[in-house]
């Protein structure tokens, strides 16, 4: 059973999407803050998590509610998930990144680079 769990930190942006896909079966949405979810979303839930834009937006600012968000996907995510990025910033500069949040956090994280 395939199931779609979409997350936003904006009430009307939830609203109007779950208005305008509610007849899609299994997709559901709900308001949420990353930089403070925690484990809001489930412990080991998840086998995918899709960002389009979240961390763009987040990485404008100081690393904390960045590093807030990538922990509680972390822990959404099944133990094997994946979290799929999608960006306007290059590759190399996600690289560099994750290399240096390796440093910050080392363990913490739990993501590893595919290439």
């Amino acid at each position: 059973r395939r199931r779609v769990h979409a997350v936003d930190v904006d009430p009307a942006v939830i609203d109007d999407m779950a208005a305008a896909h509610a007849s899609c079966p299994g997709l559901t949405w709900e308001v949420v803050d990353l930089t403070a979810a925690g484990d809001k979303l489930g412990m080991e839930c998840f086998d995918l998590a899709v960002d389009k834009g979240t961390m763009d937006y987040l990485l404008c600012d100081e690393l904390g509610p960045a590093l807030s968000a990538l922990r509680s996907v972390r822990a959404a995510l099944k133990v094997d998930g994946v979290l799929l990025v999608v960006s306007i910033h290059p590759v190399s500069l996600w690289q560099a990144l994750f290399a240096a949040l390796r440093e910050v956090a080392p363990d913490d994280l739990g993501f590893v680079e595919l290439r």
